[in-house]
C-alpha cells in the first residue's frame, strides 16, 4: 500500500516507477513459477499504475496527476470512484482528452487537467457545456458519456 499512497501524496513519478520495477522483479523471483506468492504482492504494481493514470481518491478524479511528463500514455475504461469509467490520453506532456462514462448519473468532481484553462464538455460529438476553475463538477446522467477537451480546440480527435 506504500506505492499507491506515494501516488496520492504526489511523490516523484520517476522514483515511483523505478521502485515499482524493482518490486515487480523481486516478487516474480519469489517462486519457481515466477508467480508472486500472494494476491496482495501481485496487485501492488497494477494498482499503483492505475492510480498514476487515473486517481479517484475521496471522490475527486485526477488524470495523469502523478505521471512523468516525458512519457506518453493512454488508458481506457478504468473504474473510478462514483460509478464512472474513465478513458484518457497523455501525449507530448499534455492531456489530450478525458472521457467519462457515468453508470449511475452522479456528479463527477475532477481536477482540471488543463490548469488555468477552460474545458469544453461534449456529448454525442456536440458541445454541451464549458467548465472553468481548478476543480470542476460535471453533471452526468445514468449511461451518459461525456468527453472533456481543452476549450477552443473542438471535439478531441483521439476520444472514442
Amino acid at each position: 500500500s506504500m506505492y499507491p499512497a506515494a501516488v496520492r501524496v504526489g511523490y516523484d513519478p520517476a522514483t515511483i516507477l523505478k521502485n515499482l520495477q524493482n518490486l515487480f522483479f523481486a516478487n516474480s523471483a519469489r517462486t519457481d513459477s515466477g508467480i508472486p506468492r500472494s494476491l496482495e504482492e501481485g496487485s501492488t504494481v497494477p494498482n499503483t499504475i492505475n492510480e498514476m493514470l487515473c486517481m479517484s481518491h475521496r471522490q475527486v478524479l485526477r488524470v495523469f496527476a502523478v505521471w512523468p511528463k516525458e512519457k506518453d500514455a493512454r488508458f481506457w475504461n478504468l473504474r473510478a470512484e462514483g460509478a464512472f469509467l474513465v478513458s484518457s490520453a497523455f501525449k507530448g506532456g499534455q492531456v489530450q482528452f478525458v472521457e467519462v462514462h457515468s453508470e449511475k448519473g452522479r456528479d463527477c468532481t475532477f481536477v482540471n487537467p488543463w490548469p488555468g484553462k477552460t474545458v469544453d464538455v461534449f456529448t454525442d460529438g456536440k458541445k454541451v457545456d464549458t467548465l472553468k476553475g481548478e476543480r470542476m463538477v460535471l453533471k452526468t446522467k445514468p449511461g451518459g458519456t461525456f468527453v472533456l477537451g481543452l476549450s477552443g480546440t473542438g471535439y478531441p480527435a483521439e476520444a472514442g
